[in-house]
């Protein structure tokens, strides 16, 4: 009878951990590395099935019950792609302050699920909301919030090059950011941190003093003498088949 009811209980636990929503969506929940309290989560955005009629979409209900299964873990980054979660679903990132590196791209927020995302999630660094239609220049204000943002992903929103580029300068100065750098279009040049910048400034000016910009300036490549005694691949074939290949001095 003891034997029966473990047996029944084992089934029970298998039941309820493969009917989680995170396993209908095949989540990936691991840690950042070895003994870490932080966690990497991908949670896709269909389910599988063979009958195409059955696939679901992850939506904001389905959105916001994986993430309660996650039981507020300490999530470092996480990436949900070409979903259906609108600004309702954001409140389910409420539990999760830590977050990181935040990807929401393709899903259907607007400016306000921008401000939800500042308000739950200050300490992002990396936020990647490619393809969010409804995204446009208003967001901007929102996101002076995030002072520790170095990489901010635009493309495919309605938020323009010129008030991306002025955000930019408004980070540096109200927030001392001189890390962010702004990806907005194909289109457009990529807007690299001024730190980036200063960096390449500096390289050119030592290689303008080193002499190096000049085209006829030469390299020195260690070894670029010929080799003495370098056997041909002939010569190697033909020793090989009685006695090892050796360097000879």
């Amino acid at each position: 009878m003891r034997n029966i009811i473990i047996l029944f209980l084992a089934t029970t636990c298998l039941t309820f951990a493969e009917s989680t929503v995170l396993n209908k969506f095949g989540a990936l929940v691991i840690e950042t590395h070895k003994d870490s309290d932080e966690y990497f989560v991908n949670i896709q955005s269909k389910t599988f099935a063979e009958d195409k009629s059955k696939v679901e979409r992850l939506g904001d209900k389905y959105f916001a019950d994986a993430m309660a299964e996650l039981q507020g873990k300490k999530i470092y980054q996480l990436r949900v792609r070409k979903s259906l979660i609108t600004d309702m679903g954001i409140d389910a990132l409420k539990d999760y302050p830590t977050i990181k590196y935040l990807e929401l791209s393709n899903s259907n927020i607007t400016d306000n699920g921008i401000k939800k995302i500042v308000e739950y999630c200050p300490q992002i660094e990396r936020l990647n909301i490619w393809g969010c239609k409804n995204v446009t220049d208003k967001s901007l204000d929102y996101l002076r919030g995030l002072w520790k943002l170095e990489k901010l992903h635009l493309h495919g929103t309605k938020v323009t090059w010129d008030a991306a580029n002025k955000h930019r300068g408004i980070m540096q100065s109200m927030a001392a950011n001189e890390d962010l750098s702004i990806h907005v279009d194909v289109n457009f040049p990529t807007l690299y941190s001024f730190n980036m910048e200063e960096f390449w400034k500096e390289s050119y000016q030592k290689n303008v003093d080193t002499g190096k910009t000049n085209a006829n300036f030469k390299v020195n490549i260690i070894g670029e003498e010929k080799v003495k005694n370098n056997k041909s691949y002939e010569d190697d074939l033909k020793k090989e088949a009685d006695e090892p290949i050796l360097n000879e001095e």
